[in-house]
């Protein structure tokens, strides 16, 4: 974060993100991804990022969201969630990559999606 305050609800929209390439956002997703199962209090299972060329993949496996679940919590914080998209998409872009593509996947626990959500 370049600028902004990294606090428990802070406004995303106010928030800059550093450049970083792909690789180091699947890094970063990757670290976090025992915190966010934490803190999801076992909605969610597992959580991945992968990358290929520019893009970057995070699949976010659950065994108990449904996709009626996951629209309503798009109508209640999908703001948030698209800016966070967006910025992310940028700091690619700044780092110098070419074509940065985000892809956020939502699995259930055998795999068939609930949502896909992609930011260019």
């Amino acid at each position: 974060i370049v600028s902004g305050t990294h606090t428990t609800g802070v406004d995303l929209k106010n928030v800059e993100l550093a450049p970083t390439t792909p690789q180091n956002v699947a890094l970063k997703l990757n670290n976090e991804a025992f915190n966010l199962k934490q803190s999801a209090n076992g909605w969610v299972t597992d959580a991945s990022a992968q990358v290929t060329g520019d893009t970057v993949t995070y699949t976010i496996k659950t065994d108990k969201l449904s996709q009626t679940m996951l629209n309503l919590g798009l109508r209640t914080n999908g703001d948030q969630i698209d800016a966070l998209g967006s910025k992310i998409v940028q700091s690619m872009q700044d780092s110098g990559a070419k074509h940065p593509k985000l892809v956020i996947n939502v699995t259930n626990d055998t795999g068939d999606s609930l949502k896909s959500l992609t930011y260019r």
